[in-house]
């Protein structure tokens, strides 16, 4: 019996029949699991691209440079909105250090807390700034702290920031010089 005749058996080319279905059916399986699991990844960066460039970013800005004059010295806190929705912020908390006595790493308490219950759409500043009183009046110490807000998403975030203050303005030197690096101004969702 030569190959011919053996295809020609309707029971065998039933069984071949049978194999190449199962075979296309097996391929077609693994193939539908690999698109699904493609199309769950292409799903979860699209909605996190989504998330993070829709979302409101709030950062903290500082209107008023310390008065040399004054008896005491204050810093006053304002924040914009350079997001693409709106943003509540909840809170603005501050801490104070001495030049070069900046902590490594931002504690996580014992922060002076002023609520706020300001809801700033893109492009909006808070002018109406939360000021905090300075331990003293020494030229360079640290104001360090976090602005809390609230996304379009319901996800809460903490903006941190910290400067050393001065009176005046040199070149090369802003009233409020940024300091502590990553650690101290960055956003992080809580």
């Amino acid at each position: 019996m030569d190959i011919a005749d053996w295809v020609s058996d309707p029971d065998n080319l039933t069984a071949i029949s049978l194999f190449i279905v199962a075979v296309f059916t097996i391929v077609l399986t693994v193939v539908s699991i690999v698109q699904a699991r493609l199309t769950k990844r292409a799903i979860l960066v699209t909605q996190r691209a989504l998330l993070d460039l829709e979302r409101a970013h709030i950062v903290p800005a500082f209107p008023k440079s310390v008065e040399q004059a004054a008896d005491e010295w204050h810093v006053h806190v304002s924040f914009s909105n350079i997001g693409r929705s709106f943003g509540v912020v909840k809170s603005v908390s501050a801490a104070f250090a001495a030049p070069d006595a900046l902590p490594k790493k931002p504690p996580k308490k014992d922060y002076e807390e002023r609520a706020a219950d300001a809801i700033l759409r893109p492009g909006d500043d808070w002018s109406d700034a939360v000021s905090f009183k300075m331990p003293g009046k020494q030229e360079g110490q640290i104001v360090y702290g976090y602005i809390r807000y609230e996304d379009i998403f319901g996800r809460t975030w903490r903006h941190r920031f910290a400067c050393a203050v001065w009176s005046e303005q040199k070149p090369g030197r802003d009233f409020f010089q940024i300091v502590g690096g990553d650690a101290y101004n960055a956003e992080t969702e809580e």
